[in-house]
């Protein structure tokens, strides 16, 4: 008992750790990511200008734009990993995904692959199943 809740507590601290260091990754990515097209801009604008009017005010609006949807993405990853990763939590990403895979292979239900394979062997096997129908088709010819 001692041993699986130290092993149990090990798991759950790793999955703390790997989470933190996905979120220290996604921190840097996005201040990496927002550094490109500022830095960019600044040079670009530096040499030929951006306000209406001067050659670069449609590429300057193309940057902000490539910025905000970057922003949006970085966003998206940043909540699907910030969500919980315990699969023993049905509301997470992983519990659900675990839970419909159990139900899948649970016998005792009717939509599981084993329920679904036993009514398909039973309508067959049946005395007026598809293979009883066949059988007497091919004995009365």
């Amino acid at each position: 008992m001692g041993f699986f809740c130290l092993q149990r507590t090990e798991n759950f601290s790793d999955t703390q750790f790997v989470k933190q260091q996905f979120n220290a990754l996604l921190n840097e990515l996005y201040q990496a990511v927002n550094e490109i097209p500022n830095t960019i801009s600044a040079q670009l604008a530096n040499k030929i200008g951006t306000a209406d009017g001067q050659l670069l005010a449609p590429l300057q609006g193309q940057i902000n734009l490539t910025t905000a949807v970057m922003d949006a993405k970085i966003k998206t990853v940043s909540d699907f990993l910030n969500q919980k990763f315990d699969p023993s939590q049905q509301n997470s990403v992983f519990g659900n995904a675990v839970q419909k895979i159990q139900n899948l292979l649970d016998e005792n239900r009717t939509d599981s692959l084993q329920g679904v394979f036993s009514a398909a062997i039973a309508n067959v096997t049946t005395k007026d199943g598809v293979l009883a129908t066949a059988v007497k088709a091919v004995v009365s010819e």
